[in-house]
This record gives C-alpha cells, sequence and structure tokens, in this order.
C-alpha cells in the first residue's frame, strides 16, 4: 500500500482552514503535567457514560462503520452528537430508545455536506461540529439499516475508496415520513480546547 493510499485511509485533517486553533504540542504539554504532577495523589480516571446513563448504554454501544470512506472524522462527530443527545433527554428525564431510527444522527450528511472538508478523503470534527450547530443534521442510520431521512449509503463491503456522496437537501430515505427541515437537531454550543 503507498503512502499516499494509507493518508487517504486515515481521513482525518489535523487542521482545517478555517479551524481557530493550531495542533498542540504534546511534548510540551506532557512536561508541564510532569512539572505538577504529585505522586501522593491518587486519581480515580476510569469513567464509562454506559454506567453514567445506563438509559444510552445501548445508544452509545452503537458502532458505526465507515467502510472504504476516510470520513472518520465525519462518523465519529454524528456518533458523539448521537450519544450527547441522548445523554441531555436522559438529563430531563426523556427516553431515547435506540429502536427509533430519529435518534441516530445522519453521519451521510455531516460528511457530504460540512465544508470545508474533503468527505471520503478526510476533513475536520471542529467543521462537523459547526456544521451541527449552524445547519443541524438530519436523522440516518448505518447501511444495514437503512432507516432515518438520510441512511449511510455506503456498503461497508465495497473494496478500494469509495467517492463521497453528493449533498442533497431532502431525505434519500424515500420511506421516511418527517420532512427534512423538521427533521434537523442543532448542537447549541461548542468548546474547542
Amino acid at each position: 500500500m503507498t503512502l499516499d493510499v494509507k493518508k487517504l485511509y486515515c481521513g482525518l485533517k489535523s487542521k482545517s482552514p478555517k479551524t481557530p486553533a493550531a495542533i498542540p504540542d504534546f511534548n510540551k504539554m506532557s512536561k508541564i503535567r510532569s512539572k505538577r504532577s504529585n505522586p501522593s495523589c491518587k486519581y480515580n480516571i476510569e469513567f464509562d457514560s454506559r454506567k453514567q446513563w445506563p438509559q444510552c448504554a445501548d445508544i452509545i454501544n452503537i458502532i458505526r462503520e465507515q467502510g472504504q470512506c476516510s470520513g472518520c472524522w465525519a462518523v465519529a462527530s454524528s456518533s458523539v452528537f448521537t450519544d450527547r443527545y441522548c445523554i441531555e433527554r436522559a438529563k430531563k428525564g426523556l427516553k431515547t430508545p435506540v429502536s427509533d431510527p430519529d435518534n441516530q444522527s445522519s453521519d451521510e450528511e455531516i460528511l457530504s455536506c460540512t465544508l470545508p472538508n474533503y468527505g471520503c478523503n478526510g476533513g475536520a470534527p471542529w467543521d462537523a461540529w459547526q456544521y451541527m450547530k449552524n445547519k443541524g443534521v438530519v436523522s440516518g442510520s448505518n447501511f444495514e439499516e437503512k432507516t432515518g431521512c438520510k441512511p449511510y449509503s455506503i456498503n461497508p463491503e465495497t473494496d478500494g475508496p469509495v467517492p463521497t456522496p453528493q449533498c442533497v437537501s431532502k431525505c434519500t430515505n424515500s420511506g421516511w415520513s418527517i420532512p427534512y427541515k423538521n427533521d434537523k437537531k442543532f448542537g447549541i454550543y461548542l468548546y474547542h480546547s
């Protein structure tokens, strides 16, 4: 496999043209952390969101398949948005059943409609979050389930790189009854370190 193909499969662009912060210097951060560490302190660093919000465990457990598309930046962002949507509802005492496809955000929409990005050739999670905050994201399941407004259209069994699906401002699932504009969910705020 050539270096260019390896880069293509990795997919994550470390910095988008509009991303405000540069990549952190992790070596510098490690040195700072080691100076302030105290060997007598004991930290409990274990945290499992499935235990904290057990009513969201089935949603958090969903592993999304991007196939041969280097869309990890979009798939991961969409997955986290879905998890956070469930958690926010759980905090309000609302149920978010995993069986309801309206409770999964569309990887496909984030992948194909977020700008500036390169779809299946990589992108930046920050831009995906900006898109979800400003434009909203519709529902969509994985390739196998084909439910929601915009289910993922890339077959995970496909060999080799695949083209980015076209961005369309309508539901691609003809069996979905909720209109595109009414299916949108929006992020409220973004945190960028």
